[in-house]
């Protein structure tokens, strides 16, 4: 799924700050083991300069527009996106932070009008995220 250009702006270059680009391996979220957060491979978001990213966790396959901001007086962005989650289209808010820890990021990913759920990362290089495939048809997992 790519986003459709003719419905997103042009990207702007240099929007996030170098401490937020690249690619950032979720190890942990709130609600979900990370047997079921690793569904389809390795769950990640990948941060572009221009503000654009890519978020992969459960069946969640989505793009990111993100805001640059300051949360806690670290660099942080606040981010739109939409998507797909085991095929139905998805949509939602969230936003993260660079944490103390070096090279960690903290924050909150928000589905409209359905779940939200803490999540934690850590840097990595681009090589470490492989190309998610989908290994089985597989609803997001409940809370309860």
């Amino acid at each position: 799924m790519e986003p459709d250009p003719e419905v997103l702006p042009p990207p702007t270059p240099d929007l996030l700050p170098d401490a937020l680009v690249g690619y950032w391996r979720i190890q942990w979220m709130e609600l979900w083991s990370q047997e079921n957060v690793e569904t389809l491979g390795p769950a990640f978001l990948r941060l572009n300069r221009d503000g654009t990213g890519e978020v992969s966790f459960l069946c969640v396959e989505g793009w990111l527009d993100c805001e640059p901001t300051q949360r806690d007086g670290m660099p942080a962005a606040d981010f739109s996106w939409e998507g797909s989650d085991d095929g139905d289209t998805r949509c939602g808010r969230g936003w993260f932070r660079l944490t103390e820890v070096k090279d960690a990021i903290v924050g909150r990913f928000f589905f409209h009008r359905g779940d939200n759920s803490a999540f934690r990362a850590h840097r990595v290089e681009a090589n470490a995220v492989p190309k998610r495939e989908r290994k089985r048809s597989r609803r997001r997992p409940s809370r309860g």
